[in-house]
């Protein structure tokens, strides 16, 4: 509801985005696939100041942001 009032649209765009686009909530427990396809850590290759900051976001939770 919020994301559709400051958007300027309706819920029902907003959910129909989401689940087709931004829905990964099933793959939140999937550690290796959050970190090559959400943040972009490749196997061995040195991380940025950006990712680490997300690295630690996703494995501390929302307190930690």
């Amino acid at each position: 509801m919020t994301v559709a009032a400051h958007l300027g649209t309706t819920e029902s765009f907003v959910q129909t985005f989401a689940t087709f686009f931004f829905d990964v909530s099933d793959l939140l427990g999937a550690k290796s696939w959050i970190f090559r396809q959400v943040i972009g850590i490749e196997p061995g290759s040195s991380l940025s100041d950006e990712q680490l900051a997300m690295r630690d976001a996703y494995l501390r939770g929302p307190d930690r942001i």
